[in-house]
């Protein structure tokens, strides 16, 4: 009687507690939203998280279905639809079908149209002056939204892949830019529509990073779950046979072992670790990818998020939220040099920027000289300086001004196009040259124009607010040419010149989001004495280290050594230390507040003198003098 007694105890036991773990589970389950029950997989990563949010989520990319993990070097994830892969420049989408991955054409008994040559022949490159524009063109050209009377809806599927609220959930973004985050998810066509010759109610069409599937049966289009077939591929779990037989010599093919670093044949597989890689994970759970154990990562794997709220990390041109300030990497700071043409003092000056312990540097890359005729591009220059700076691991903020005479009718030493299209197409053309996949060297800003508030920098048109709109409008067709080359390349607006005058209210209205519907950096002279953004105490050093304090209303970038700090609209201090040696400082004497600006009084030539100057005499050390 006990034994029974004991034993329906027990039983009531278990069946109290039974619903109370399974609802503590639930709810651990309901409040990590990283956390994905269906597949038994979670997020851990910041930056994964913040582009899964930011690109549709699971309707874009399904759940995932892996551990981070590391794959050929890199960490990626792996989801339903596609596989995010982290790398320096940040996150991207692996081309599941190129060679080495997915270049099959049948899978699980379904027939694929193959890559078409004829047709990526006539795929606009990234190196064409308008490439975003041709690009698009290209994309509603040969995506149909009604094949051989289907309503396969290849484009309207593509077009409405991300939503603007998705992509800017602040609203901070300008929503012309969606066509091209649109085409980071599925690349350009590179097929026809094809029917399945083994069904005539599917319809596929190839792109570079994923297939449209069209079932007339719903009448529905959405993309094959192509993460799932590579991920059956490296695990042999419900591989089917024939995605088998073409992969029978690929180095993917049933590589995926449990313990160890989780690879059967690391030699015909390096930069890999697959450890853990595919092994259910728990809410609330960290997962970190682990480096391969014999060749190593070509990049740290990022520092995994335990989480369970939305926020992750902000994209570049996210405004701060919460009124608080947002900073860059601190510190970050560089230094104006003039090294176009100065090809002896480039190697010593970069170090010089080194040496002082700066990571940045500011060149003027002139329009005229790049581009001379229209269409047609000098790089040899511009090349030599951005291979220099690459060697020297200073990263680039890249001025661009001075326009072509063949640009405007009125001939002027620096002025606006007549056509803001010209220059659209000159950034287009410098950002994909030195973009982040650039092979060349990468340009890690570009700041649009100098010094637009003078009208020797506009033309000689007068200054008033009509030309700051003008203004905006040439930064506006700028920026949107620059993120569409290169989303991670960061934007600065024109440094503005000191004046003599109170410029507050300017300066606010240019901040003002809603003015250009553009998220940019706004330069602040750090080394002059007042003008139009504000104010830079003790504009001499009174010993060999002086403190330096910028209070504008905004700041991210100063004129002769500056801070980059991203803002929008919001206060800014830092405080830098600064050593005279380092020659930030002129010796042009004392730098007084002016209400002209009239060439040679002190504070012009403090001002336009270069960086460099010797620890005794003063004199400038790297070419002609002049404001970058």
């Amino acid at each position: 009687m006990r034994v029974r007694l004991s034993n329906a105890l027990l039983v009531l036991l278990l069946l109290a507690a039974s619903p109370t773990a399974f609802a503590a589970e639930r709810a651990q389950q309901q409040s990590d939203q990283r956390f994905f029950s269906e597949t038994g997989y979670r997020i851990s990563n910041d930056a994964f998280w913040d582009f899964f949010q930011k690109r549709g989520g699971k309707n874009t990319f399904g759940f995932p279905t892996s551990r981070d993990t590391t794959l050929k070097g890199f960490t990626v994830q792996f989801f339903q639809r596609g596989v995010m892969q982290l790398t320096p420049n940040g996150v991207s989408t692996l081309n599941l079908l190129d060679d080495g991955l997915l270049p099959y054409t049948t899978m699980n008994g379904s027939t694929f149209p193959a890559v078409d040559p004829a047709l990526t022949k006539d795929t606009p490159t990234p190196n064409d002056p308008a490439y975003s524009t041709k690009i698009i063109d290209f994309v509603e050209k040969n995506a149909p939204d009604t094949f051989e009377g289907m309503p396969v809806n290849f484009l309207k599927t593509f077009n409405n892949t991300v939503s603007y609220d998705d992509a800017f959930p602040r609203g901070d973004g300008p929503e012309s830019l969606l066509p091209l985050i649109n085409l980071q998810i599925w690349g350009a066509p590179t097929s026809k529509p094809l029917r399945d010759p083994k069904n005539n109610d599917f319809v596929y069409q190839r792109f570079q990073r994923g297939i449209m599937h069209y079932d007339a049966g719903c009448k529905c289009t959405q993309g094959l779950l192509l993460g799932d077939y590579l991920k059956a591929l490296l695990t042999g779990d419900n591989l089917p046979i024939d995605l088998a037989e073409q992969a029978k010599d690929s180095p993917l093919l049933r590589q995926y072992k449990k313990g160890s670093d989780g690879v059967a044949n690391a030699a015909t597989l390096p930069g890999t670790n697959l450890k853990d890689a595919f092994e259910k994970s728990a809410p609330g759970q960290a997962t970190t990818a682990a480096a391969p154990a014999s060749t190593g990562s070509s990049q740290p794997a990022a520092k995994p998020s335990t989480s369970s709220g939305s926020t992750a990390a902000k994209p570049s041109t996210a405004a701060p939220a919460g009124g608080k300030p947002e900073r860059a990497k601190s510190p970050e700071y560089g230094m104006n040099v003039f090294i176009w043409g100065n090809e002896k003092t480039t190697d010593r000056d970069l170090k010089k920027i080194t040496d002082a312990g700066f990571g940045w540097q500011k060149s003027l890359f002139q329009w005229r000289y790049i581009e001379p005729q229209k269409g047609k591009f000098d790089w040899s220059e511009a090349d030599r300086i951005v291979k220099a700076s690459k060697a020297a691991g200073v990263k680039i903020l890249a001025r661009l001004d001075q326009q072509p005479d063949w640009s405007r009718a009125a001939k002027a030493p620096n002025g606006p196009p007549d056509d803001y299209q010209d220059f659209a197409n000159f950034v287009t053309a410098f950002v994909t040259r030195y973009s982040s996949t650039s092979t060349i060297g990468r340009v890690d800003a570009v700041q649009m124009w100098d010094e637009q508030n003078l009208n020797i920098e506009w033309g000689g048109a007068p200054i008033n607010q009509d030309q700051a709109k003008d203004y905006v409008r040439l930064l506006k067709a700028g920026y949107e040419a620059a993120k569409a080359a290169d989303p991670s390349v960061t934007v600065v607006t024109g440094g503005v010149a000191q004046t003599g005058t109170d410029g507050s209210a300017a300066l606010a209205a240019l901040m003002t989001p809603t003015s250009s519907g553009c998220t940019t950096l706004v330069p602040v002279p750090t080394s002059t004495s007042s003008g139009l953004m504000g104010t830079a105490t003790r504009p001499r050093p009174r010993s060999a280290q002086t403190r330096l304090r910028a209070t504008p209303t905004t700041a991210a970038i100063g004129s002769s050594c500056f801070g980059v700090s991203r803002t929008c609209g919001r206060s800014w201090r830092r405080t830098a230390t600064a050593t005279s040696r380092s020659g930030f400082w002129s010796s042009a004497g004392p730098a007084t507040p002016s209400t002209k600006r009239t060439p040679g009084t002190a504070s012009q030539k403090m001002r336009r003198a270069t960086i460099w100057s010797a620890p005794t005499s003063g004199r400038r050390s790297t070419g002609r003098p002049g404001s970058a």
